[in-house]
């Protein structure tokens, strides 16, 4: 019997020919085509410099607000967890301090970045842990930051013989300022004095001028978070690390943001821009040396040089904080209404002294005298000239050809000329909130108060301090208006919107 060799169906090689040319067709076409499957597929990986909107990460996402169990309390928002093994009015405390903290750091990065207004932005981007257990070494300080990833995490040990919870506020909220910059990446291209400064000012704010200093928190050169990944190793088992000092580091951000009244906080400010935009530029054409191991990038020249510049401004303002600012004592019968309204007073006298400075230093008006003593002419500025109008300021703070003015609000916080909603509620212009006046030989400003009465005040030099002119205010009955007053003309409203 013989078996016949089987032979391929006809149409079988054809028909597997033609399933491999299909497939070969879609895979050309996925690969040439522009609107393929493969080129329109975003890429994985994600960056703070990417503006796409993006699925949020729903896993971060906290499922309870709060939950406890035998190991504690744990608070968690979008952006932080509070877990804590003491009790739960030390979480709720911790966290309403950090959401705090946040909303402070977040206004005062709006003056150099935008980046943290991005929807999803530092999705569970901190832990805070605070610990009532002994610590497991002798030597291990109270509290502990560091950096894992975009996330920072932060220790704070309340056990017996270590300083109370909120002993440690200070070092609590800068741990909270520093998530916030390191989430956005800030720590990537500004120097670490420059965001460890920025993280204690932010701490500070709204505290006691006695409040520890960050060396007294933590010890002195202690390593901050979100650094130690850029540092060589000085040996095969040990980094090169690079200690801050944390207080000179809050004192000389506090200085170019606050000092002198605000002076140098333009300055300050358009560097970080630059400082910022320069390094994403540099990281986006791959010209940094950020991998790990390899030395960080130099500072930006801008932010070093400011302080060499003003070295001396700054050792003046080392001895006495408020140099730049005037001298106001607060009426301590005064009630809460009244104290606000002399300070917001205070902050356009100042701006009305500085714009005054700067009008007269260019004013071609000059008095000429001939003094018989030393037998020569003197020619000087006029006496008792006066100051710009309400009107004039409202102008010269709206017009954004002209540099930008900073000074510090009624709350100690900075004012730039650019808050334009700030500075329409501070003059009041739909009420024509302030007033020049000439009285007794001396120009004043004026306004009505909610009671009726008037509030006049004015700034005085100070022959002990003459950086920091005197602050007089006086209260009046409404009857007394325009009895030995002369008003000035009228200002009218200025042409450039501050709304």
């Amino acid at each position: 019997m013989s078996i016949s060799p089987q032979l391929p169906h006809p149409h079988g090689w054809w028909h597997r020919i033609g399933r491999i040319a299909v497939l070969a067709s879609g895979t050309l076409a996925a690969c040439v085509s522009p609107g393929g499957p493969l080129l329109a597929e975003p890429s994985s990986f994600r960056s703070v410099k990417d503006v796409r909107p993006r699925i949020p990460d729903e896993l971060d996402r906290p499922v309870r607000r709060e939950t406890s169990s035998h190991r504690g309390w744990e608070i968690r928002e979008d952006q932080f967890t509070i877990a804590a093994n003491t009790s739960q009015d030390d979480a709720r405390w911790a966290a309403a301090e950090v959401a705090k903290v946040r909303s402070q750091t977040a206004d005062l990065a709006d003056r150099f970045t935008s980046v943290h207004r991005a929807a999803d932005f530092g999705l569970n981007s901190l832990q805070v842990v605070i610990d009532g257990n002994p610590p497991s070494r002798r030597d291990a300080p109270p509290v502990t930051i560091n950096v894992v990833g975009i996330q920072t995490q932060a220790l704070l040990n309340v056990s017996p013989g270590q300083p109370q919870l909120k002993d440690q506020l200070l070092r609590l909220r800068e741990a909270a300022a520093f998530a916030v910059l390191h989430a956005a990446e800030i720590d990537g291209t500004l120097p670490a004095w420059t965001v460890g400064g920025l993280a204690a000012h932010v701490a500070r704010q709204g505290q006691p001028a006695d409040a520890p200093q960050p060396n007294d928190i933590a010890p002195r050169g202690e390593p901050i978070g979100g650094q130690q990944w850029r540092w060589q190793r000085a040996s095969q088992d040990r980094l090169a690390s690079h200690p801050l000092d944390r207080t000179a580091a809050a004192s000389q951000v506090g200085f170019l943001l606050a000092g002198d009244d605000g002076e140098h906080a333009p300055e300050f400010l358009a560097a970080l821009r630059d400082a910022i935009q320069t390094g994403r530029a540099a990281a986006a054409q791959h010209l940094s040396t950020c991998r790990r191991g390899e030395a960080q990038s130099s500072a930006p020249e801008g932010l070093e040089n400011m302080l060499a510049i003003r070295r001396r401004q700054y050792e003046a303002w080392l001895k006495d904080p408020k140099a730049g600012q005037p001298d106001y004592q607060p009426d301590p019968s005064a009630t809460p209404e009244l104290d606000r309204a002399q300070r917001e007073m205070l902050v356009a006298l100042k701006l009305q002294r500085r714009l005054s400075s700067q009008r007269a230093t260019h004013s071609p008006v000059k008095i000429a005298t001939f003094d018989r003593e030393k037998g020569k002419q003197t020619v000087g500025q006029p006496a008792l000239q006066q100051p710009v109008s309400l009107a004039e300021i409202a102008a010269r703070l709206g017009d954004p050809s002209q540099p930008t003015v900073a000074t510090l609000d009624a709350d100690g916080s900075l004012l730039l000329s650019t808050d334009r909603q700030r500075i329409g509620r501070l003059l009041g212009w739909d009420g024509q909130r302030y007033q020049l006046e000439r009285r007794d030989d001396q120009w004043v400003l004026t306004t009505r108060l909610a009671d009726g009465r008037v509030l006049r005040g004015y700034l005085s030099d100070n022959p002990d301090k003459p950086n920091r002119p005197l602050a007089k205010f006086a209260v009046e009955a409404a009857a007394s208006i325009g009895a030995k007053a002369k008003p000035a003309a009228q200002p009218t409203r200025p042409a450039v919107s501050l709304q």
